[in-house]
């Protein structure tokens, strides 16, 4: 179901804003940030969620169109498959209010307009600018998947520093560049900051003077539960918050009868969209089974794996088993999955590995009632590609999105 969340003000009438995502996993985050945003500036948001899936059912596009014609920004991040693609790029590209995508199916990339920015397929006959060769430098180069994904990384956040303060076009890039950090890091605060900056820009009607703050930047991989405050960034501190609550994981006194390695994504946590993730932890560790449920800010899951779950390089017992909570290959994600590499880390961790498949491009309900049972691109991702991995025993926990 579509979300619709307005934070009102006295008679003025409240921001429009699109959020069209692959699976809704950050709407309460958005939720919350639009919240933050009213209570430190008084700005009025309202926020409607759009997920591929929900699109792909085909009853909500007259709703969706209605409400981008309407809204004063559409942002999409992790859009594809063509059923979807094409009918949202015929309605993105009629849209009046400027449209920020990212990480998505090129053609709807290139349907990214805000301020003198409008991004095009490239020509191979043009003679590049300056513009066209910063974005040259963003594409993806060949090589290993962890390294050039940090290389990208590293590229955004020395690009953004240099781009915010120059004006016209150079600043309408770093405006699109900058999101990927935003999203990369989604709290709260984050999702917060990122609205500030969009309507302070791109947002006329709107006559409160915001700040533009760049975002904050978490580990890129750590340890989480729920119990805890935080996320522990070594496994150090874990140790030491596992002694003072009288659960050690090493030495003599020891609490628990194994250990049980739960992967997740950074999103996941610091937008927190918990609740699967908390409830399994739980009533495995009931069983006497410690869970180190540890986050990789790419997808690529190896640093979890290395830095927290191999007993040789993380100072920590290893576990006798992984879970992989996303359903997504270990090293390169859906879209770019690299089977080997995964092989090759899975090997040298030597443990059972399950892959647990959350609904997130159907519901639960869905799922049971069809004689089919798993739709397609839930095939695709949580069990084809997984299995080129080594991925055992699929099994399925939930609904892992969908929060009203």
């Amino acid at each position: 179901m579509t979300t619709h969340v307005t934070t009102q003000t006295n008679g003025t009438e409240p921001l429009r804003f699109v959020y069209i995502t692959m699976d809704g996993g950050h709407n309460a985050a958005v939720r919350e940030a639009a919240r933050l945003l009213y209570e430190a500036h008084g700005v009025a948001l309202h926020p409607s969620f759009y997920s591929v899936t929900q699109l792909c059912g085909g009853d909500l596009w007259d709703r969706f169109e209605a409400d981008v014609q309407r809204a004063d920004f559409v942002f999409g991040c992790m859009i594809f498959g063509e059923e979807t693609v094409r009918p949202m790029q015929r309605i993105l590209q009629a849209a009046s209010a400027p449209v920020c995508i990212i990480t998505s199916n090129p053609a709807l990339i290139y349907c990214t307009r805000i301020g003198g920015l409008e991004l095009k397929p490239p020509d191979e006959n043009e003679e590049p600018g300056l513009l066209k060769k910063w974005m040259q430098r963003l594409r993806p180069k060949k090589g290993d998947g962890k390294s050039e994904a940090y290389r990208q990384t590293a590229l955004v956040k020395n690009l953004t520093k240099l781009m915010k303060y120059v004006p016209g076009k150079m600043r309408d890039l770093h405006t699109f560049i900058a999101m990927h950090n935003y999203w990369l890091h989604s709290s709260p605060e984050n999702l917060k900051r990122m609205m500030a900056l969009l309507i302070q820009r791109y947002v006329p009607r709107c006559e409160v003077d915001l700040p533009t703050q760049d975002a904050l930047e978490y580990p890129d991989a750590a340890i989480y539960h729920p119990d805890a405050d935080a996320p522990f960034p070594d496994a150090a501190s874990y140790r030491r918050w596992r002694a003072e609550r009288g659960t050690p994981v090493d030495g003599a006194d020891r609490a628990w009868h194994g250990s049980a390695g739960l992967l997740t994504q950074r999103a996941i946590i610091l937008s927190e969209n918990t609740p699967h993730l908390d409830a399994l932890i739980r009533a495995t560790e009931a069983q006497g089974i410690e869970v180190r449920t540890s986050y990789s800010a790419m997808l690529d899951f190896r640093p979890a794996l290395t830095e927290f779950m191999d007993g040789d390089k993380s100072g920590l017992p290893k576990v006798d088993l992984v879970m992989n909570s996303m359903g997504f290959p270990l090293v390169g994600g859906p879209a770019g999955s690299r089977p080997d590499q995964a092989v090759e880390a899975l090997r040298a961790l030597d443990v059972g590995y399950l892959d647990l498949i959350p609904l997130g491009f159907q519901h639960v309900e869905e799922w049971q009632a069809d004689e089919v049972g798993l739709n397609p691109m839930q095939v695709a991702m949580n069990i084809a590609l997984p299995e080129l991995d080594g991925g055992t025993e699929p099994v399925i926990y939930g609904c892992l999105l969908y929060t009203s």
